[in-house]
């Protein structure tokens, strides 16, 4: 209660100082400063949140994955039905960017074979096959954000 009062008494002293002093610049200080006692409860949420760097992080983190979600069809290379059961149980691969000193992002091929210990399927990078990756390429037709009849990815 005694917030209140304080707060109360602050403002009225404002508006006291507002009839003594004249001038537009003097205005606008006094409408910033009352602003900050005249905000709503979610202006004082905004401002708590904002001087919060985790709460921003965490913010940006999740709106982020909407987007992601929003624009996965166009983000995904392949159709969700599309399987290559060849490539099934092979790890990732490392994306490789420059290529001969040129920004090119670039995989290995891969060669399969069989270890003849334990005849597990074994994939080796083929450094003498360079697979290009690139951008906004024809793909599985779909529908961007669920309207758009396209097949850029």
């Amino acid at each position: 209660m005694k917030d209140v009062k304080e707060r109360s008494e602050a403002l009225l002293a404002l508006y006291e100082q507002q009839s003594e002093v004249e001038g537009p610049v003097a205005q606008r200080l006094l409408a910033a400063e009352e602003s900050r006692y005249a905000a709503s409860q979610w202006g004082l949420m905004w401002r708590k949140f904002i001087r919060n760097q985790a709460a921003i992080v965490g913010g940006v983190t999740i709106l982020l994955f909407y987007i992601t979600a929003l624009f996965a069809d166009f983000l995904a290379p392949y159709n969700l039905e599309v399987r290559n059961v060849q490539y099934a149980y092979m790890p990732p691969q490392g994306v490789h960017l420059l290529n001969e000193g040129k920004l090119q992002p670039f995989v290995y091929g891969i060669v399969g074979a069989r270890d003849p210990k334990t005849l597990k399927k074994i994939y080796k990078p083929d450094p003498g096959k360079k697979i290009p990756i690139r951008f906004f390429v024809k793909g599985e037709p779909y529908k961007l954000v669920g309207l758009f009849p396209t097949d850029i990815h």
